[in-house]
């Protein structure tokens, strides 16, 4: 006599914020983990001195397994449409305490998005 057995189907449990992308947006927050300061054409990534001093002691920095950080400057509010990817290594951030890379144009016209590692973004628009 032959059967068929039916497989079990093993599904791996992920937290949909470990998955899907996060927009940053311009918050009036004073508290952030990580502040986003956006000029004409350079954005300025900056970590708080509450995460500095969480890896002060660490030598080979990862946050929830990661050792690198992406962010994907998109079209406003949609994250279909990709215009450029920065990735960001955790140690030189947190060695040099600050990042910068440049953008194509005014950043009126994008949108950052990048997974949540970090509890707190903060995103602002420098004036000048």
């Amino acid at each position: 006599m032959k059967f068929i057995e039916a497989k079990p189907i093993e599904t791996e449990k992920v937290s949909s914020e470990e998955v899907f992308l996060y927009q940053i947006d311009n918050l009036k927050s004073r508290s952030y983990d990580l502040k986003f300061t956006v000029s004409k054409q350079k954005c300025t990534v900056i970590p708080s001195k509450k995460v500095l001093k969480n890896y002060s002691n660490v030598s080979d920095a990862v946050i929830k397994g990661r050792k690198t950080m992406i962010f994907y400057i998109t079209a406003k509010n949609d994250p279909s449409f990709l215009f450029q990817t920065v990735t960001i290594p955790l140690d030189t951030l947190l060695q040099k305490q600050k990042f910068e890379f440049d953008i194509d144009s005014d950043i009126d016209h994008y949108s950052i998005f990048t997974l949540k590692l970090f509890d707190n973004y903060n995103f602002i628009k420098d004036k000048k």
